[in-house]
């Protein structure tokens, strides 16, 4: 009948079943790999790999893994820059300065120092994180 002339699915079925994996990365796309103890930046497919197998004891393949992100919703975005919020000793530090200022001599001169050169943005590369959500990064 009917049914008969429906396609069927691509390719052959999955053979991870990977939906017990989606609390573990729920929790750690929440954090930075920074914030749990290593030197990296942004979670990439390899590191993701790398912890889940320390975590679970599970081998997969880079494809794979990459096939389930994607299935679940997860996706390689840029982050957004973000303005700081305001300094909140602004007003103690700016009396330091006017007292630097009136109390400045010869033996005891104040001095400038121009930031315009300095790039203090840090550079913002993708991160993985859901579908329709951006990381911050604070510049």
């Amino acid at each position: 009948g009917l049914e008969g002339l429906k396609s069927l699915p691509v390719g052959r079925p999955a053979v991870w079943n990977l939906i017990p994996l989606y609390p573990l990365l729920s929790f750690l796309l929440q954090y930075s790999p920074q914030q749990l103890g290593c030197l990296r930046s942004r979670w990439s497919l390899e590191f993701f790999i790398i912890k889940i197998n320390e975590l679970l004891n599970i081998k997969l393949s880079i494809s794979t893994f990459y096939r389930y992100l994607h299935k679940m919703g997860i996706v390689w975005r840029r982050a957004a820059p973000t303005l700081k919020l305001p300094d909140p000793e602004y007003h103690e530090k700016m009396a330091k300065i006017t007292e630097a200022l009136s109390t400045c001599s010869e033996k005891h001169p104040v001095f400038y120092e121009d930031e315009v050169d300095i790039d203090l943005n840090p550079k913002i590369g993708a991160d993985w994180c859901f579908k329709g959500q951006q990381k911050r990064v604070i510049t």
